[in-house]
């Protein structure tokens, strides 16, 4: 049997955050294999979904955000959310 090390690697996963999950109670499987969420969203990713002319629960979707952590952001940013079908360039 390999380590939890040696799969983790295999896994592409940090030991620390493998190891953080079972202590966590997460299921050893689950722990492994389960990809780690991708925090880390940038300003301009933001903008770029506000462009598309999408709602702010589907940007936060795309994003893989929470609704309260995109309308922090979107705030402290000072966008003006056009929302559903307004996409830039659209003229309507």
């Amino acid at each position: 049997m390999k380590s939890i090390r040696t799969l983790a690697k295999l896994n592409n996963i940090p030991r620390s955050t493998v190891q953080k999950r079972l202590k966590n109670g997460w299921d050893k499987m689950d722990a492994l294999i389960i990809p780690p969420y991708k925090l880390k969203i940038t300003d301009n990713q933001i903008i770029d979904c506000e462009r598309l002319g999408l709602t702010i629960n589907r940007s936060a979707i795309i994003l893989n955000i929470s609704h309260s952590a995109l309308q922090l952001r979107i705030k402290k940013l000072g966008i003006n959310w056009r929302g559903k079908g307004q996409q830039l360039g659209n003229k309507q």
